[in-house]
């Protein structure tokens, strides 16, 4: 499901990105992973803060944008997953929807979903070349974004 965001979303989400990773560092917090490039963890945040704008724009769903905000849902009770990878990440601790998106700026694609239970039932933990180990499920056994519609209550767009 291709999402398209305007300039106004673009700017505000990445505004939250942006804010997100500046409170990261004035808090001393450690990443999660290391960067390749120096600067480059301030893209990650900006990318997830849009893709969450992304998937509230696709669903039809109020985006509450947040910081500091560590569990729970990014938009409403679902779980969003921004990556250039073809699989998404599902962590131990992690419950619920989590709904896999990529592409870059302005347009997102939706690639799918999957309950974390069900990824940590279906497939196999394997551990990334840094972090703990994790779930990852190709793209192509992600339930079809359209099918989500149902289960959000959301409005198609």
């Amino acid at each position: 499901m291709r999402i398209q965001l305007t300039a106004h979303e673009m700017y505000y989400a990445g505004l939250v990105g942006y804010r997100r990773n500046l409170e990261a560092i004035c808090r001393g917090r450690k990443p999660r992973f290391s960067e390749k490039v120096a600067g480059e963890l301030f893209g990650f945040h900006i990318l997830g803060a849009m893709a969450e704008c992304a998937v509230a724009k696709g669903y039809g769903m109020y985006w509450s944008p947040h910081v500091n905000k560590f569990s729970g849902g990014d938009v409403g009770r679902i779980e969003v997953r921004y990556s250039k990878r073809r699989d998404v990440k599902i962590r131990e601790r992690d419950t619920g929807i989590v709904v896999s998106v990529c592409g870059e700026p302005p347009t997102f694609e939706i690639a799918g979903w999957v309950t974390a239970e069900q990824a940590r039932s279906n497939v196999k933990k394997t551990a990334p070349r840094e972090g703990p180990a994790a779930y990852f499920v190709p793209h192509n056994d992600l339930m079809p974004p359209e099918t989500l519609f149902s289960i959000v209550g959301g409005a198609r767009q």
